[in-house]
């Protein structure tokens, strides 16, 4: 062995647009990387997701970004459990837009290959930049 680290990571921006007007409403994501715009973005086999910085542009004081995970997202109807909810608090707004830095990032795996995350908001007046990397690490 030589000592060298084959190390695989690929930092990107993912951006989110609502998708519709109803009471909770799914994000369109959009990024460099990707081909499509997909709803749901699936993890890699053997990868790590990390959510570096999440940016939230809105108006709207009493929305929330919500971020779900599911094991098979690839199936029908898949089981997405809530993993982080960033509420919207008047206070915190500048501009429109919330900006939160994250030391110790979120941490998803892939573990089959299956596995995928959504966003999901309140109001379709939302949109999120975030920050995020696949890694092997």
């Amino acid at each position: 062995m030589n000592g060298k680290s084959n190390k695989v990571t690929q930092l990107f921006t993912l951006q989110g647009s609502c998708a519709s007007s109803t009471s909770t409403v799914g994000f369109t994501l959009y990024a460099t990387l990707m081909k499509t715009n997909p709803t749901k973005l699936r993890i890699p086999h053997g990868m790590k997701l990390k959510i570096w910085e999440k940016n939230i542009y809105t108006t709207i004081s009493t929305d929330s970004v919500t971020l779900q995970y599911a094991h098979d997202g690839s199936s029908t109807s898949p089981t997405w459990v809530t993993i982080d909810k960033q509420p919207v608090i008047l206070g915190m707004v500048t501009g429109g837009m919330i900006n939160i830095n994250k030391r110790r990032p979120i941490v998803l795996d892939g573990l089959r290959g299956t596995e995928a995350i959504q966003f999901l908001s309140g109001n379709s007046a939302t949109s999120i930049s975030y920050e995020v990397e696949i890694t092997d690490e």
